[in-house]
């Protein structure tokens, strides 16, 4: 697969082709082309023409071009852009907004390797950039791009090939964004013969001669799909690396949170949110089914199954655990996953939950404390309305996080489990003894 790079340089001379170019538009791999028939006396960077030059000499390359920040900040938000590398000019003249500000809106927006383009005498300044605070959380796609004669494309690889190498998410990107836009495109493909009426009615609830199909599940029909296409399309063998035991436990948490917890944009109430009382500031997860939040008052009575979470060191739940386990269950307790704590059986935790002081906080769930609140039905609203977070203001939805899947579902059935689940006599002393000893003699 090429590995598309992308120029952002005012010294791009398209003004010279105004017949074909403009320099608020996409500069494509035949528009350099013919920039170059200009030879190098045509360009007024030197620099920068033979970096254009060796990087069309490769053929792994793809090569595209902008002459503003702000024209590729467009394009990209307009079109299905996303390039592996982007070479920014740091000076850039005639733009309204700081380099160092498009910068960092391109890291946000963009997962890509940039590389700084700049001249000998501005390395200090812009590696001081790089190495602070504001910009640390970049550094691995951030490197300085010295404008030279010769061997720029060579350099530029180096870059790449080590990325690659050394960076999981720069390992599989190119690979991944097109088996990822290959899959979806199946799945549009599959469901494209039937009409919009058709799609809906079929997925959807009846509802007084209309159809209606949650943004939810129009949401799992569509991903679900595209998971098994993606798997379908070659990843099926597992990943190997090297072990590395991290010491960063604030970086554990921070990639458990990504894969954890999502931050739904709606007023919708769904299984999984996290919610927060307005008068206590406490914390809560709705355990309401899906199904029965979606007509609340006909299905639920009005009545919202929640479960308080407590902040790790909350002096209510410390107490608990305190005053109720031993210290040596709570030497023993270990938590392999979600829903299967080991030793103190009636808590779990959210790991790195949320984040406070730079630093992801653990949260845990106290199972036994389930409990409803009751949600009055506006007199004019249809009891078999979806719950939203505007119709109770006593509860905090807004910002909210929401647990995903695949963990979402398994530990709502453990908390409930935790709650209902059957027991049966202990074995005596004796009886245990003597059932180990039969394991344990086995030679």
């Amino acid at each position: 697969m090429k590995q598309a790079i992308c120029i952002i340089d005012d010294y791009l001379p398209v003004e010279k082709f105004p017949d074909f170019m403009d320099s608020r538009e996409i500069i494509n791999k035949n528009n350099f082309k013919h920039l170059l028939t200009l030879d190098s006396e045509g360009w007024e960077d030197k620099n920068l023409f033979n970096l254009v030059s060796d990087i069309l000499k490769h053929a792994e390359f793809e090569l595209s071009g902008f002459t503003s920040h702000e024209g590729f900040l467009i394009y990209s938000e307009e079109n299905m852009f996303s390039p592996l590398v982007i070479i920014f000019d740091w000076n850039i003249s005639g733009q309204t907004v700081d380099s160092k500000d498009t910068l960092k809106e391109i890291l946000k927006k963009k997962h890509c390797l940039i590389a700084i383009y700049t001249e000998s005498d501005n390395i200090p300044e812009i590696q001081k950039l790089i190495e602070s605070d504001e910009y640390n959380q970049y550094k691995e796609r951030l490197f300085l791009f010295e404008k030279k004669s010769e061997g720029s494309a060579r350099i530029l690889q180096e870059k790449i090939n080590k990325s690659i190498v050394e960076n999981f998410s720069f390992k599989f990107s190119q690979d991944l964004k097109m088996k990822n836009l290959n899959a979806l495109d199946s799945v549009l493909t599959l469901i494209s013969k039937f009409s919009f009426d058709e799609f809906i009615s079929l997925f959807g609830e009846k509802e007084d001669q209309k159809s209606k199909l949650s943004a939810l599940d129009f949401v799992d029909i569509i991903t679900d799909k595209t998971k098994s296409n993606l798997i379908s399309s070659g990843y099926t063998e597992d990943i190997i690396a090297n072990y590395i035991k991290t010491e960063d436990q604030n970086l554990v948490r921070k990639l458990w949170h990504f894969r954890l917890y999502h931050k739904p944009q709606d007023q919708i109430v769904r299984k999984g949110d996290i919610i927060k009382e307005a008068a206590s500031q406490r914390l809560y997860m709705v355990i309401s089914s899906d199904c029965h939040l979606k007509k609340f008052w006909q299905k639920n009575f009005g009545h919202l199954v929640i479960v308080p979470i407590y902040k790790f060191d909350d002096p209510i739940i410390k107490t608990k655990i305190l005053t109720f386990t031993k210290s040596e269950a709570r030497k023993k307790f270990t938590l392999s996953s979600m829903n299967n704590p080991n030793a103190i059986e009636n808590i779990t935790f959210l790991p790195g939950l949320f984040h406070e002081v730079d630093q992801f906080i653990d949260y845990i769930i106290s199972p036994k404390e389930i409990t409803s609140i009751e949600i009055v039905k506006p007199d004019a609203l249809n009891p078999k309305s979806q719950l939203e977070y505007t119709q109770f203001p006593a509860f905090i939805g807004v910002n909210r996080l929401r647990l995903s899947e695949p963990f979402l579902t398994p530990l709502v059935e453990y908390l409930l489990k935790n709650v209902t689940d059957n027991g049966v006599p202990d074995y005596s002393d004796l009886l245990k003894d003597s059932l180990k000893k039969n394991i344990t003699d086995l030679n």
